[in-house]
């Protein structure tokens, strides 16, 4: 996997890749990640949060538990999350259902033919290469009308 990873590293695409990422406005991208987090492995006693605010917890760890996150974020808010706890872990059903049921609502489709200031809010989908990203899942995203942006290899 390293070997592999060390080959699709390109910096000219990757420069190419953050060239063109200048010409869509913020307002118009959705991010979408996942996290996992095997046991009490990530538990900790401390967090950030806003001053005089108390950080909150929202997943209660237990041993032996693999507990799996999807974030959705906009420029300007968290538009919504989902957890899975199924073994093992995340899939590409759990992304077409977070895509579906949960990001979906907050997304637009491009209109054809107008600049990218011109285009509406979340209407630009920007996902990493997670093995759960499959074609199916991919398609979806397409079929909708939003632009799919893939992030280059790390």
């Amino acid at each position: 996997m390293i070997e592999r990873a060390f080959v699709t590293r390109n910096e000219a695409n990757r420069a190419a890749w953050m060239a063109a990422q200048w010409q869509v406005p913020l307002r118009c991208r959705v991010y979408v990640d996942e996290a996992h987090r095997v046991e009490r492995a990530a538990e900790r006693r401390w967090a950030w949060s806003l001053r005089r605010a108390q950080a909150e917890c929202h997943v209660a760890s237990s041993a032996g538990v693999r507990t799996s996150f999807f974030v959705a974020m906009a420029h300007a808010r968290l538009l919504d999350w989902l957890i899975t706890r199924l073994p093992p872990g995340q899939t590409a059903v759990d992304f077409i259902l977070l895509w579906s049921s949960f990001v979906l609502p907050y997304m637009r489709p491009v209109v054809e033919g107008r600049e990218w200031r011109e285009q509406p809010e979340r209407c630009v989908l920007v996902l990493d290469k997670a093995r759960i990203h499959d074609e199916v899942a991919l398609t979806a995203v397409r079929a909708a009308g939003v632009v799919l942006l893939l992030l280059p290899p790390y």
